[in-house]
């Protein structure tokens, strides 16, 4: 089972074993080079594909936002590699010398580990 599967397949799960809705968060990006009054936190389209990826397989009802995100990711899905390699955060890490890093990351269901925040941390399910 995939990563983007088996997460999606946890919380299926957990929505089912505990009637509730499951809410997923693109997680975004902080920007190293913000100006003074700006934010500083900005959305990262690896995050916000990823997000869809999930979203597209849990089971339910979705929002609006959902719905947006799993349509990105649906029109996306054949070139997400080439748009991550290609984004603003993708590009710092290859400027960076992360090149291979950016490669790495870019791919799409390579591991089954389902990751859960616990006491600050994150770990394996």
């Amino acid at each position: 089972m995939s990563p983007m599967s088996a997460t999606a397949n946890k919380a299926n799960l957990l929505r089912a074993e505990l009637g509730t809705n499951i809410t997923v968060v693109s997680c975004g990006e902080k920007w190293p080079d913000a100006l003074k009054n700006e934010d500083k936190l900005r959305p990262s389209i690896e995050d916000y594909l990823g997000a869809g990826i999930i979203l597209s397989k849990l089971t339910g009802s979705k929002s609006p936002e959902a719905e947006v995100c799993i349509g990105a990711y649906e029109y996306s899905k054949n070139k997400i590699s080439e748009l991550i390699w290609d984004s603003a955060s993708g590009r710092e890490l290859r400027e960076r010398g992360y090149e291979q890093d950016v490669i790495h990351c870019s791919q799409v269901d390579i591991t089954t580990v389902v990751p859960i925040l616990h006491e600050n941390k994150f770990i394996r399910l």
